[in-house]
This record gives structure tokens, sequence and C-alpha cells, in this order.
């Protein structure tokens, strides 16, 4: 491996045994070899402290940096104020790679001279590798500010770390903020704006895996700072045009929606919460019906909202 490595693989670890060991096999199967791995233990106390420092013992590749438990975004960071790599990529320690992953990120990056690649995901609660696979299809190279658009959209483009290759200099200006919930679409936007071309794949080389108890999951009212990132997101939209506030306007108008169907689901229907949420939808529904780029499922939810706030309420506890 060169002394600077080209790429750097971040991987949280936090009480994770079970599944450490998948994880860190998935990486040392990766058919690209000039990276490093930084196996950030914040504050395990399962064991999987112990199986860092092995993995690290024995193989030159693998670093690891204990400190105190401080969440997710305390250990990204972490790892990016640690990595020597031209590139960043990030990983979840209970996921898995195709032996790919790492060399077509890189790939789509070098030959497109971009920096940001993505390719894409599958996920489930029984990891199926099988589904994992190189997709033959031409990647499409965006403009950082169409990629925003197609983000605030959800069109294609996840907002999650993982799947996705930085140059390195992009976390310069922006990190993970410590303790928010949507800290990756908040991330995402910031980091976006910043870069010369993105550069898209269909490659499906990454495995999410739905775990109980995990944030996708469950509920809990810490998912309402959703709403303070999209709030965040049109107001930092103010200074470009406006097919881009259009699109942040519609990413928050879709947070709203979810939180709303969400807090009357979990017997928070009668509250402040709910109500911000529903004083959000009646704010920004005008002009979303007619606009191309919203999804279909936004559109259905405008439509539902004008037979008025316990209409909706009723019919979101049938729907998705």
């Amino acid at each position: 491996m060169n002394e600077k490595p080209a790429v750097s693989l971040i991987v949280p670890v936090y009480n994770v045994a079970q599944y450490l060991g998948e994880c860190v096999e998935g990486i040392r199967r990766q058919d690209f070899h000039d990276f490093e791995v930084l196996l950030v233990d914040d504050g395990s106390t399962d064991g999987s402290e112990t199986v860092c420092d092995e993995v690290a013992s024995v193989d030159p590749r693998f670093r690891v940096l204990h400190q105190p438990n401080g969440g997710t975004s305390v250990a990204r960071n972490t790892g990016i104020a640690a990595a020597e790599g031209e590139y960043i990529a990030f990983m979840d320690s209970d996921d898995i790679l195709h032996p790919a992953y790492l060399s077509r990120l890189y790939a789509l990056a070098v030959g497109s001279d971009a920096d940001i690649s993505m390719v894409k995901f599958a996920e489930g609660s029984l990891p199926d590798c099988s589904r994992l696979s190189l997709s033959g299809k031409k990647p499409v190279v965006l403009s950082p500010l169409e990629a925003l658009e197609r983000t605030l959209y959800q069109d294609g483009l996840d907002t999650g770390p993982y799947c996705k290759l930085y140059r390195r200099s992009l976390f310069e200006r922006h990190l993970f903020v410590p303790g928010l919930l949507y800290e990756d679409l908040d991330l995402i936007t910031k980091l976006l704006p910043l870069a010369n071309r993105v550069v898209v794949s269909d490659d499906l080389l990454y495995y999410y895996r739905h775990r109980a108890g995990s944030n996708i999951g469950s509920f809990s009212l810490r998912r309402l700072d959703v709403l303070d990132v999209t709030q965040d997101i049109c107001r930092r939209m103010n200074a470009f045009d406006r097919s881009l506030q259009r699109a942040a306007r519609d990413r928050r108008l879709s947070a709203a929606f979810n939180m709303f169907i969400l807090l009357n689901r979990n017997g928070y229907g009668s509250t402040v919460e709910s109500d911000r949420c529903w004083d959000i939808v009646r704010d920004l529904r005008g002009g979303e019906i007619v606009n191309p780029r919203v999804r279909l499922k936004n559109k259905l939810g405008v439509l539902l909202s004008y037979g008025g706030r316990c209409f909706f309420a009723f019919i979101s506890r049938f729907v998705g």
C-alpha cells in the first residue's frame, strides 16, 4: 500500500460484536487494495472493541480509534480527522459490501474527475448478497446543483453517507452535526454544492441491514429533527435559483407529511408537534400539484390534505 492511501474507509463501531466479523470480511474481500480502514470504536461494551484491536493486529490496513461513546456523527467525524486518503468512504459496522464496492466508487470518481461518486444499495433484515451486482449501465455525470435538486426531490439519489465516495477536501468546511438524527440529509445538502461534479451508477454494491431498535424501524420524537433540518435547507437554498428553492420546499413538505403520519400512528395526534407538521403542510402544499418534479406520493398527499386535518389523519392510518 502507498504511504498515503487513495481511500479511507470509515466504520463507526458500537456494540455490534455479532455482525462485526461479517463486516470486516466484506472489507477484506475488496478487489481494491489502496485503502485504509478506520474502525472507530465509539465506547463499545460488548467486546466489539476487542475484535477491532484483533483485526488491526493482523492486518496493517486497519487502524482502530477508541473513544468514549458520542454517537455515530462524532465517530464519523473522528474518522474524518484521522483519515489520510485522498477520498473518504463510509460503512456501517453491521452492513455488507460487494467485493467491488471500493474499486467501483474509486474508478467512477477518477474516471469522471468527480468530487463525489455514488452507487446503489439493497436493504433488508436478512442480508441477501445475491442481490448485489454490477449493473453494466453507463454512469451518469451530474452538475452539483443537478445532483442537489434530484436529492431534494428524492429522485433516485439517497442521502446516506454510505454508497458514496467523497474527495476528502469537501469535509474541510462541513462535518456531521453531533446529536442530529438526520445528519446525513443535513450534510449531503451542504457538500453537494461544493463538488465540481457528481457521478452516479446503478451498481448495487452495498447491503444495508435493518435491525430491530434502529432508527429506521422505531419512532421517537427525536425524528422531528427532520423538520429543523429541512427548514435550514430551505433557508440555505435561498442563495440559489427558484428551482432549488422549490425542491427544498418539496423535501420539507415530504418531511412534514411523514412526521404527521408517524405522530398520529404513535399517539401524538393532538400535540403541538402534530400542529407544527400540519401548519407546514398547509403552508407549502400550494403549487405542488402542477410541479412535474414532485413525486406522485407527495401529490396524492396534497390532494388528501385539502380534505382537512381529521380526514387526512384518518386516511393516513391505512397508507404507508
